[in-house]
């Protein structure tokens, strides 16, 4: 197996209570999700995807929890 590959100095991109975006200067964004303890290291492409998919996911949260309220039921 080899060796990970070592970071060096890190710049805040994005941070807020939840989670803390970083990049290093190996190129590597360093994602990390405050709470959980939790820390991932992503090339660009992957962090994009991420991205979207976090985005989509917060969108139909929203619209199902309007939704619930508006029909008075709960959204599995």
């Amino acid at each position: 197996m080899s060796e990970p590959k070592k970071c060096g100095t890190h710049t805040t991109i994005a941070s807020n209570e939840a989670a803390k975006l970083t990049q290093c200067t190996c190129g590597a964004y360093h994602l990390s999700l405050l709470k959980r303890g939790l820390s991932l290291q992503l090339g660009a492409d992957e962090l994009r995807k991420i991205a979207d998919t976090l985005g989509l996911a917060v969108r139909v949260a929203d619209v199902e929890g309007r939704c619930a309220s508006l029909i008075g039921e709960d959204v599995n």
